[in-house]
């Protein structure tokens, strides 16, 4: 962008008399290398693209998990309460309990015709948090396959989701402990029957496992 051409854009005007020639020249270059600095910033800002994830990297081994000696699930504990309702997890991912589960339960909605058995486990992320995060299940003490969804209709093996994409903000109540800050980002998880069942939520420099017991439902 030439002088004439920045002084055009920003807008300056001539003066006829010759003691702001001098002011107007110095006035109208700096307001023209201003943008021609902003106008290159913006375009370097627009080519600049993230990375694409590698979702392979984040195939990490599955931690450990096992029932208790008398053989019931160790669940995992609550560690916060957002609208009233108990969440797991730990820092930047919570599973959010939904209807009347108490915490780490997940209660079975009736079959469908193809025998799987499924309930709404939506998930709370940290907005503090930004990349991806991989989220896979598996069961513990027995075998036994596991579904995703993010909408109705679909068959995934695992979620994927890039933070802060998609979310919505949760506003929480004023009781909520301890008070901070989630995106709700909605899911289902699928079953063939009640159980212990393990998730695994995986993202950048993290591990994190959540264990619940699946019931029958009421």
């Amino acid at each position: 962008m030439g002088w004439a051409r920045a002084e055009a854009a920003v807008g300056c005007v001539c003066h006829s008399w010759p003691d702001m020639r001098v002011w107007r020249f110095v006035i109208c270059a700096a307001l023209g290398a201003t943008l021609w600095l902003a106008v290159g910033a913006g375009a370097q800002s627009a080519g600049r693209k993230n990375p694409p994830v590698n979702w392979l990297r984040l195939h990490r081994p599955f931690l450990p998990a096992s029932l208790a000696a008398d053989g019931s699930c160790p669940v995992s504990a609550q560690i916060a309460t957002v609208t009233g309702r108990p969440i797991v997890g730990r820092y930047p991912v919570f599973l959010f309990m939904v209807g009347d589960a108490a915490a780490g339960e997940i209660k079975l909605g009736p079959p469908d015709p193809n025998g799987w058995r499924g309930q709404k486990t939506p998930w709370l992320t940290d907005t503090r948090y930004r990349g991806p995060i991989l989220i896979r299940a598996r069961a513990v003490g027995h075998d036994a396959p596991v579904s995703f969804a993010k909408t109705y209709g679909q068959n995934l093996d695992e979620l994927r989701y890039l933070v802060p994409e998609g979310g919505s903000r949760v506003q929480t109540d004023p009781g909520d402990t301890p008070a901070a800050s989630y995106s709700f980002r909605p899911s289902s998880t699928f079953f063939r029957g009640p159980g212990c069942y393990a998730y695994q939520v995986d993202g950048k420099h993290f591990t994190r496992q959540i264990i619940v017991q699946v019931t029958g439902g009421s």
